[in-house]
């Protein structure tokens, strides 16, 4: 398999998508598909991964409908891809009982990944904060449903409210630490764009520790450097969103790059 991995990516990088297709699907002949469920999504990944996107989504696809409790993949996949409504439309069949919480915390994934293109009152914002005060109607006291209410919050402008509703998180006991290392990073964000960068930084350094050099923080580290505004911390932003945008690649990122560059060059 690994074998025939590397052949497919040579054959995507050298503009042959159909051929690396063809090779992907030589690994599971479709009777065999629905006893091979791990490998399957392996090879989803996989093609994401190359650029393959219509292969990719045809096997997550593949993948839900023998375990349909696991839509939220999909729902994943199409927000990464941009298909935020395509996304959101699952969300909302799983925004029921036991599901409900992992529903909204996807959807508002899904928004944060499709924020570049929407505005505070778009009615996708309305339409996943229904299911969340349903949930929190439910179960008041839950942190996660509250750190996605956080996030739309957030994302819809109110920074002050957010900023509000994440202090109160992190003063629970309850909140675990990968929790509070959303919760850090997510503030830090809010704080370094207020012009409060020495805070904003040990909220970071709290995250960082915790979950490591990944694109999200990264990306937070950059934004508290551009906005202190001296030409080393300038370096150090652009440095640090040219390695995000080999991991992540994101209109947000795109977007604090050229900030970044523009500052630099001001």
């Amino acid at each position: 398999a690994r074998v025939a991995q590397v052949r497919s990516r040579l054959h995507a990088l050298q503009g042959n998508p159909e051929r690396s297709a063809q090779i992907v699907r030589g690994l599971i002949p479709p009777a065999d598909a629905a006893n091979r469920l791990d490998v399957l999504l392996q090879l989803a990944a996989f093609l994401e991964e190359i650029e393959l996107f219509a292969e990719a989504q045809k096997y997550f696809e593949a993948y839900t409908r023998k375990r349909p409790a696991q839509q939220l993949l999909l729902a994943r996949y199409l927000a990464r891809r941009g298909e935020l409504d395509a996304a959101l439309h699952i969300c909302e069949k799983s925004a029921t009982g036991d599901t409900l919480g992992a529903a909204v915390s996807t959807a508002a994934n899904a928004l944060a990944a499709n924020q570049a293109k929407l505005t505070p009152d778009a009615p996708q914002f309305d339409r996943v904060d229904a299911w969340l005060q349903q949930g929190l109607r439910d179960s008041p006291d839950s942190v996660p449903l509250e750190l996605s209410r956080a996030s739309l919050v957030e994302m819809r402008g109110d920074h002050e409210l957010a900023t509000s509703l994440y202090r109160e998180l992190l003063r629970r006991k309850d909140v675990s630490p990968f929790q509070q290392a959303i919760l850090n990073n997510n503030l830090a964000m809010i704080l370094a764009l207020q012009g409060r960068c020495d805070e904003a930084e040990q909220l970071f350094a709290y995250a960082l520790r915790e979950v490591g050099p990944v694109p999200e923080l990264l990306d937070t580290r950059a934004v508290i450097a551009i906005c202190r505004g001296d030409q080393a911390s300038l370096s150090d932003a652009v440095e640090d969103l040219r390695n995000c945008l080999i991991l992540l690649d994101t209109p947000t990122i795109q977007f604090h790059l050229a900030w970044a560059l523009w500052k630099q060059n001001a």
